[in-house]
């Protein structure tokens, strides 16, 4: 049984089958796409858009990295953020039910 169970957004909308009914998520991935969520509410990621400064990037880095830390089902200390191409960002942390991983951009 499910500890967490929220719908499936894609984009600005909610996910459906091919009946047309919702799609539910549970567990890590409810806790994924509400750290997502919190992270694009933030207005941080925006603030990577244009930004040349390798002290200010690292800077908002460290800001995500507190919201997604800031969550109690992440484990403190385990939150990484990899930057592929600039404004495109590779998340990681470890959840109480094993390990998250997603992209989020700014763009």
């Amino acid at each position: 049984m499910a500890k967490y169970t929220d719908i499936l957004m894609q984009g600005d909308d909610i996910a459906t089958d091919a009946a047309g009914q919702p799609v539910y998520i549970h567990d890590r991935d409810v806790i994924a796409q509400d750290i997502a969520h919190a992270l694009r509410e933030s207005g941080h990621l925006e603030s990577l858009i244009g930004e040349r400064s390798g002290a200010r990037r690292a800077l908002i880095h460290t800001q995500l990295r507190q919201i997604i830390e800031n969550d109690p089902r992440t484990v403190p200390g385990t939150s990484e953020i990899t930057e592929h191409t600039p404004g495109q960002l590779l998340i990681t942390a470890d959840t109480e039910f094993g390990p998250v991983a997603f992209n989020a951009g700014a763009a």
